[in-house]
């Protein structure tokens, strides 16, 4: 049962990373969309062009990857609980796990 809880706990500590990153992710492309008014035009000639050009495409791929992480903890935080349950029904249905140790 100790490998159980040892695998939920990795997996645990896996989502809680994942959410972090999709966090940073958000907010990064926020700090972004921050700095540009809605309904800006790109300025052409002016010193911000090109980084007015590049920034959506940024915000994009940023959220992308804030989705992409937001799946991934999801996916942890599934497997977490899985690994939980599997060793509380274990011990409810009074499985020994030194009986069959695995190899």
């Amino acid at each position: 049962m100790e490998r159980s809880k040892e695998r939920a706990e990795r997996h645990r500590e896996y989502a809680d990373n994942a959410a972090q990153k999709a966090e940073g992710c958000m907010n990064s492309a926020h700090q972004i969309l921050d700095i540009i008014p809605p309904g800006q035009p790109i300025l052409v000639g002016h010193h911000s062009e090109g980084r007015h050009r590049r920034d959506p495409a940024r915000v994009d791929r940023y959220f992308q990857k804030a989705s992409e992480e937001d799946k991934t903890a999801a996916y942890h935080k599934h497997r977490a609980g899985a690994s939980a349950s599997f060793k509380a029904a274990n011990l409810q249905h009074g499985h020994d796990s030194q009986a069959h140790p695995e190899t």
